[in-house]
């Protein structure tokens, strides 16, 4: 653990997230405290590449560095050539919500709707930036002893013209559906987002309970999920029409702005009195002790940490004692096999078989075997042996030449790896049409749709109901429709 960092003495550690630590740390200069989050490239918790891990580091720095408000964490200085790179932002105690969730410490309706509205108004405020948070979920908004909601972790947003990633990002369950498409994105995905975490807040469960991004889309397009009001009677039934519409598929249904979902949402409890709901989820605790709560998260990371800097150790003694073990197995197999045995046993070994390279096929590169099977000279024998093998291997082969083809910068050529591709019967070949209804040219993007339909690809049916309804190129939503009339 550091004791400094730049010229911030650190105090304790305050937070964990997928990329390093959260301390909070003294500035001697102005005598206050502030949060300091530092990157660890090395950390077991990153899922993608020490680069990419870096990249987004960088892009949370620069999304929330400029923003300015007062639900928004404050960004005060970045330093990415430091050993490790680190941003100072503003130190506010609080835990975040989904901590209270966890320990079903609800929250009352008046100040779960204080919630989203100061929630909703900074994300409307970050909208007129042109940047998209892509990951609101209760474990990225702190709650404050005060009341006060800040959204956290801008890793994954998305900043000005970027709205599209070369990967998917954010978090399943609470990911727009345009946003799990990885199609362009605007301020409704995050209106999306925040409808989850409000139906979250008032019952304690996400209203799509799905783990696979198919199934979560083809929920989601159907509208499967059990209205608020199966888990909370008590609530007026305007908020089931206001959550479904801020739920809806179709992004251009949604309301207007975050602010105008979070305004109908309170509008509907005008006209009653906020403590006649009485009914709870869990433990009533309108007011939960966050300093308790926060100690206790400070104590467990403290833990966690302690069992990392051992594990290692433990480790390392296991593989030791393994690899011992398995040296003195093959010892004993080695004295058995070639000192004890031929001492008792007289039986002479066979002769080593005699292998004929020339028609050793396994040997033989796929260009060999549509040689063989090709000439008119090649015995019976030899293309029916050529076949059965060219069969066991050639379509792996294949649909990888393929594959890259469908990348190729030509249009001519990637349309004519999908035509290919259409003629192998196998799931990976149908993945990668599938894919290639992603492609950003249109006409490739049209032979995809086409070939699919052609071999029944039932896997596709959600990405061409999106296609049919949102493409921009009239050409493929057109074919999309008609595909989708012919897929059984």
């Amino acid at each position: 653990m550091y004791e400094t960092i730049g010229r911030y003495k650190l105090d304790s550690i305050v937070g964990r997230g997928a990329m390093g630590l959260v301390y909070r740390a003294k500035d001697p200069d102005i005598d206050r405290f502030v949060a300091i989050k530092v990157l660890n490239l090395n950390s077991k918790s990153i899922k993608f590449s020490k680069e990419a891990a870096f990249e987004a580091f960088k892009r949370e720095a620069k999304a929330a560095g400029a923003l300015v408000h007062p639900n928004i964490v404050t960004i005060f200085e970045v330093n990415f050539e430091h050993d490790p790179p680190y941003i100072v932002m503003q130190y506010v105690e609080g835990v975040a919500l989904s901590k209270l969730i966890a320990q079903q410490k609800m929250l009352s309706i008046n100040d779960i709707l204080s919630i989203i509205e100061q929630v909703a108004d900074a994300l409307d405020y970050a909208h007129t930036k042109r940047i998209f948070h892509r990951d609101i979920k209760p474990a990225n908004i702190l709650y404050t002893a005060e009341k006060r909601p800040l959204i956290l972790d801008f890793g994954v947003a998305a900043v000005g013209a970027l709205q599209k990633s070369k990967y998917i990002v954010g978090t399943i369950g609470y990911m727009a559906p345009e946003q799990m498409l990885n199609l362009q994105i605007d301020g409704a995905a995050d209106q999306f987002s925040l409808a989850v975490t409000t139906y979250e807040l008032l019952c304690g469960k996400k209203p799509y309970q799905g783990s696979e991004i198919k199934d979560l889309l083809s929920e989601i397009s159907k509208g499967r999920y059990n209205p608020i009001s199966q888990h909370r009677p008590d609530l007026p039934a305007e908020v089931d029409l206001i959550l479904k519409r801020a739920l809806d598929y179709d992004s251009s249904k949604r309301f207007p702005s975050c602010v105008e979902f979070a305004k109908e949402l309170t509008g509907c409890f005008s006209a009653v009195k906020l403590q006649d709901f009485s009914f709870q989820v869990g433990k009533s605790d309108s007011s939960p002790n966050i300093a308790k709560i926060l100690e206790e998260e400070r104590q467990r990371l403290i833990k966690e940490l302690e069992l990392e800097r051992i594990t290692p150790n433990f480790r390392n003694k296991t593989l030791i004692v393994a690899f011992g073990l398995i040296i003195l197995v093959l010892s004993f197999v080695f004295l058995f096999y070639f000192v004890v045995e031929p001492l008792y046993t007289k039986v002479p070994a066979p002769p080593i078989p005699k292998i004929d390279l020339e028609y050793d096929l396994y040997q033989k590169s796929s260009d060999d075997l549509i040689r063989i099977i090709s000439s008119p000279d090649s015995s019976s024998e030899d293309v029916l042996l050529a076949i059965e093998e060219a069969l066991n291997r050639m379509p792996a082969d294949l649909i990888k030449a393929l594959t890259v083809a469908a990348n190729n910068p030509n249009t001519e050529i990637k349309i004519s790896a999908i035509r290919a591709l259409g003629r192998i019967k196998s799931f990976e070949a149908e993945s990668v049409l599938i894919y290639k209804l992603t492609d950003p040219d249109t006409k490739v993007r049209a032979e995809a749709v086409t070939v699919l339909s052609s071999i029944n690809a039932r896997r596709a049916k959600d990405f061409l109901h999106y296609l049919a309804r949102y493409d921009p190129d009239p050409n493929v939503r057109e074919r999309a429709k008609v595909a989708l009339n012919l897929i059984k």
